[in-house]
């Protein structure tokens, strides 16, 4: 998934653990990985509250929540890319 603009977008997991390697230019932008909560508020996993390219993150989230990848700030060179695996 490539992500050059601020938004959220949605990782529909294949596990309840994902592996999300984290790849390319961030700009400006800051991003973490989450969830949404049952207040429709974005919340970032540990570990994962800033993002950093060339890193990997295995989130444990259960089968019951899908990971979202959350933008703020992204400017003209924010083009970065979201790789995701399923980890058992």
């Amino acid at each position: 998934m490539n992500i050059t603009t601020d938004g959220q977008e949605v990782i529909t997991p294949q596990t309840g653990r994902t592996a999300i390697l984290v790849s390319g230019n961030m700009g400006a932008a800051l991003v973490s990985i989450g969830y949404i909560d049952e207040a429709d508020e974005f919340t970032a996993f540990e570990g994962t509250e800033t993002v950093t390219p060339g890193r990997q993150y295995l989130v444990r989230h259960g089968t019951q929540i899908d990971p979202v990848v959350n933008t703020s700030g992204a400017d003209g060179s924010t083009d970065f890319y979201i790789t995701v695996s399923a980890s058992h």
